[in-house]
């Protein structure tokens, strides 16, 4: 009980942050930061108003859905969830290509270095300042197709298809079929997720699906969906697959310690879960530790996955720092490596937080405004950034996008 009511708190405690944020945001975005904060309440209010006030409707017309699309096969439903999204994918791609720029254009640029010389580095010479998962699998891809601009896209596609397969799987284990119906349907339709499918930078679209299946395998050991060695196995395979993504994003290597709080908060068998817990991490470690030697052959120091951790810390953390993206801070990493950056980025970043709590603790909030007041950077990345898109379009994708973030909240 205790868990379900903290997951409950949770999600509400989110629903309300994001509902004042997309209002906040839109509104300091379109007319500046003036009366934002009255224009995020306000939407909030009315978010809520409406969603308690009509709640038993909502609540029927999605039991009735979901009623629907029970009746329809499961393997001609994840046909029709997997096809659709594909098509649907096809249609922005061709509509609206996006440009191969910023990160998505560097990661590219490491795996076709990494093609041709066999050394895994960027163009400014740095050899692990940007975290290995996602440029591997643009040099796989490279491998079957060739050095083209168009597979990122493909990766994507690929991806997307397995996310549906692990979307489905999670939600049968944890919910039921109308969940998992519902729940790969969002996943089809979701405008963000179809309008990033080009942007070669989308690495959230490979982590999705890596993340997805990981919980997955862990929590059918967990639940008694499976027993024995094999069980052992496959969890340790979730730990695989949640090493790879901390290969992808450096920071999913904190997530056996979500698995501990999860131990505390609804404790089975002590001893099975520690051990549950030690498979998975011992997963985790055969995928990372071969990139982190990698790392220490390579500057004589331990690098568990890459060196940009103190670059990022410090340009979010210092007197300049927005919430959003800034590209340097006010002390300048000029004339250092990258290893001293990443250990200076970090020292500087505690520094900051000390002298300044209180604006530390402004920019943590803005953080999540951003953060959950939009929805749409697969619009503008597409669009916007580095396009010469008509205007409307990109204000109309970025509406659509933000509705359906609103409505889902």
């Amino acid at each position: 009980m205790l868990l379900v009511r903290g997951m409950w708190s949770t999600l509400g405690f989110l629903a309300i942050y994001a509902m004042y944020s997309i209002f906040y945001r839109g509104w300091a975005l379109s007319v500046g930061e003036g009366g934002a904060n009255i224009i995020g309440i306000a939407g909030l209010l009315g978010g809520s108003f409406c969603a308690w006030h009509f709640r038993e409707e909502i609540g029927a017309r999605l039991l009735d859905v979901a009623s629907q699309l029970v009746r329809v096969p499961a393997r001609v439903w994840l046909f029709l969830v997997i096809m659709g999204g594909i098509l649907l994918r096809l249609a922005w791609i061709v509509l609206f290509p996006a440009p191969l720029l910023s990160d998505g254009m560097v990661q590219f640029d490491i795996a076709r270095r990494l093609l041709e010389t066999d050394i895994y580095m960027d163009a400014k010479g740095e050899r692990a300042f940007w975290a290995p998962g996602y440029p591997f699998l643009f040099y796989s891809f490279f491998l079957i197709f060739g050095v083209k601009e168009w597979v990122p896209t493909l990766l994507h596609l690929v991806f997307f298809a397995a996310s549906v397969l692990a979307v489905w799987k999670l939600s049968l284990l944890v919910v039921g079929r109308a969940a998992a119906r519902m729940a790969t349907l969002v996943l089809m339709i979701w405008p963000n997720y179809i309008t990033s499918s080009g942007v070669a930078g989308a690495k959230e679209l490979v982590i999705v699906t890596l993340f997805t299946f990981a919980v997955w395998l862990y929590l059918r050991e967990r639940m008694g969906a499976m027993s024995g060695t094999v069980s052992w196995l496959k969890t340790a395979a979730g730990g695989a697959l949640m090493g790879y993504t901390a290969l992808v994003q450096p920071s999913y290597m904190l997530f056996p310690s979500v698995l501990m709080v999860l131990m505390l908060l609804q404790p089975r068998e002590w001893r099975r879960d520690i051990i549950r817990i030690l498979f998975f991490t011992v997963g985790m470690a055969l995928i990372i530790v071969p990139w982190s030697l990698r790392n220490y052959e390579v500057f004589g120091e331990m690098v568990p996955v890459s060196t940009n951790g103190g670059d990022v810390f410090y340009r979010a953390n210092n007197p300049l720092a927005t919430g959003g993206f800034t590209p340097e801070g006010a002390r300048k990493f000029t004339g250092y490596t990258e290893l001293e950056r990443s250990k200076l980025g970090y020292l500087w970043g505690r520094e900051w937080m000390r002298q300044d709590p209180s604006g530390f603790f402004k920019v943590v909030w803005k953080k999540h405004v951003l953060f959950l007041g939009d929805d749409s950077s697969g619009a503008y990345d597409t669009l916007k950034r580095g396009a010469t898109y008509s205007s409307p379009v990109f204000v109309i994708t970025k509406g659509l996008s933000n509705l359906f973030w609103f409505s889902f909240w």
